[in-house]
């Protein structure tokens, strides 16, 4: 049976939210475990700060905007209206809240 990447990393992703909802990073790399103690410094300048895995089913919008910002090559701002798959994305998730 084939596994997708995106099944094989999501394990990963899952692993570092873990390591920075803990008090002590143990058991990452170097590398990893350096940049988990980076965002937990960094995280100590709110005054609450969670880390929680939201995978992409359950984050559509985000996920449809980074996918149409990769298409970028230049910084940009969507101030009144979004890509239209971002706003498909947004309006399938009211669907959730407010039923037609």
């Amino acid at each position: 049976m084939k596994v997708s990447l995106l099944e094989q990393i999501v394990p990963y992703f899952i692993m570092v939210i873990r390591a920075l909802q803990q008090r002590h990073i143990s058991g990452l790399g170097s590398e990893i475990g350096g940049h988990i103690g980076d965002a937990k410094i960094l995280a100590q300048n709110f005054q609450n700060c969670t880390f929680n895995f939201i995978s992409r089913a359950g984050n559509s919008v985000a996920h449809a905007m980074a996918r149409e910002r990769s298409f970028l090559f230049e910084d940009c701002t969507w101030v009144e209206e979004a890509p239209a798959s971002v706003e498909s994305a947004a309006a399938e998730d009211r669907r959730w809240i407010d039923p037609p």
